[in-house]
């Protein structure tokens, strides 16, 4: 499993490693990470941040990759948790359910859309046969055990849902 470290960098002095108790917050992470993609990942576009969905949710940051793969990206100011990953597992299937066209208009609906954004949206495919294929970053401040502790515990449960989104 990745961790995510956050440093504060003075210039002129040793960089030192924020912990959760410092108050980095998740819109700090989401902030970082989306000024920086190779933070989490060097094939990543973000497209979409706090991305509102059909049911009315909200999804840290969705992007896509050059195979067009979307990511999902859950973000925790603090350790990620089991129910993190369940959250990022709702979104995959709520974003499974919609077709590009609608998925296309909610980002560029979107208060952070960006017009470098749709010369990568245009670029998708037309159809929509349900076969997109999508990545779930869980990204937080922390060791991040107790997410994978649960997953381990569920990992027949978690295999199941990753099968119906596919």
């Amino acid at each position: 499993m990745r961790t995510l470290g956050a440093w504060d960098v003075t210039a002129g002095q040793t960089p030192t490693k924020l912990d959760p108790e410092a108050g980095v917050s998740e819109e700090q992470l989401e902030t970082w990470i989306h000024a920086d993609p190779t933070m989490l990942g060097n094939d990543v576009h973000w497209v979409s941040r706090q991305l509102v969905l059909s049911d009315r949710t909200r999804l840290d940051l969705l992007g896509l990759m050059p195979d067009d793969t979307w990511v999902v990206a859950e973000l925790k100011a603090g350790p990620p948790t089991a129910d993190a990953v369940r959250q990022a597992l709702h979104y995959v299937m709520v974003i499974a359910s919609m077709t590009t066209v609608d998925l296309i208009t909610s980002i560029r609906a979107n208060p952070w859309f960006t017009p470098a954004v749709d010369a990568r949206l245009a670029a998708l495919p037309d159809g929509d046969d349900g076969s997109r294929d999508f990545r779930i970053i869980v990204a937080g401040v922390g060791d991040g055990s107790g997410a994978e502790r649960r997953s381990e515990e569920h990992t027949s449960e978690l295999q199941s849902l990753a099968y119906l989104v596919c």
